[in-house]
């Protein structure tokens, strides 16, 4: 939602003067590799009255399909209230870059890491031990503030064991929902993880992501208790002298 200063004029019988614009937008995932999308748009003009010539709005809708490292996306689109600018019905089309999988536009700041680590490698099964759980909101791939800690160590185990050339991170999920969903989401929370450790300082070449959903369960889906130890990230060291 936004507020669009303008001087107050007419045109024919049409008024200009300040508006508001807003909107509002869903994605949802149908599949392994493709989201539908729909937004719901438009302004009014509080002088006018909020009349229908004055308040156009539109409703658009596609799909997104992650296509190597970029995503393709397009749908249609069709007034609901034609006001001024709403047109009968539009097309639209777009080539876009994930901003979880592009390094250069993630800012790196330097660690500040001081007390001593207690996540270690575990040199037997080629995997990081962490000291806590990473934590996210449920059905979200949004960190929670209080995992920065525990990645904050990943990163100074990293930066102090170069010789660790390739980390690949695992997102998994329990078994409720959707598999395409779960897949998706976990691989989100993957990338997530990366674009973390990346603005910690880790170079990006280091990290490959993962998304296994709930296809390598650890706990049993049938209690809360398993379901807990199964939504989990793993780093595996898949190359190392």
């Amino acid at each position: 939602m936004g507020y669009q200063y303008r001087q107050a004029s007419t045109v024919e019988n049409l008024a200009i003067d300040d508006t508001i614009g807003w909107g509002i937008f869903a994605e949802a995932p149908v599949g392994d590799q493709v989201r539908v999308i729909a937004e719901l748009f438009g302004r009014i003009t509080p002088s006018a009255g909020f009349d229908r010539q004055t308040s156009p709005t539109e409703f658009m809708a596609g799909v997104k399909s992650a296509v190597g490292p970029t995503f393709v996306l397009g749908g249609l689109g069709f007034g609901l209230v034609n006001g001024y600018g709403t047109p009968t019905w539009r097309a639209f089309l777009g080539v876009g870059i994930p901003t979880a999988t592009t390094s250069t536009v993630v800012e790196q700041i330097p660690r500040t890491i001081s007390r001593q680590s207690s996540t270690r490698l575990d040199r037997d099964s080629g995997r990081i031990e962490l000291s806590d759980r990473i934590h996210f909101p449920t059905n979200s791939a949004e960190l929670d503030p209080e995992s920065h800690s525990v990645l904050d160590e990943v990163a100074e185990l990293l930066a102090e064991s170069p010789e660790y050339e390739q980390i690949r991170i695992e997102g998994h999920t329990d078994d409720r929902g959707s598999r395409d969903h779960n897949i998706s989401l976990s691989r989100d929370r993957a990338n997530s993880v990366r674009t973390y450790l990346i603005g910690q300082g880790i170079e990006p070449n280091r990290l490959t992501t993962r998304g296994v959903g709930p296809d390598e369960p650890i706990g049993d889906n049938d209690t809360e208790e398993g379901r807990r130890q199964n939504r989990r990230v793993e780093f595996h060291i898949v190359d190392g002298h």
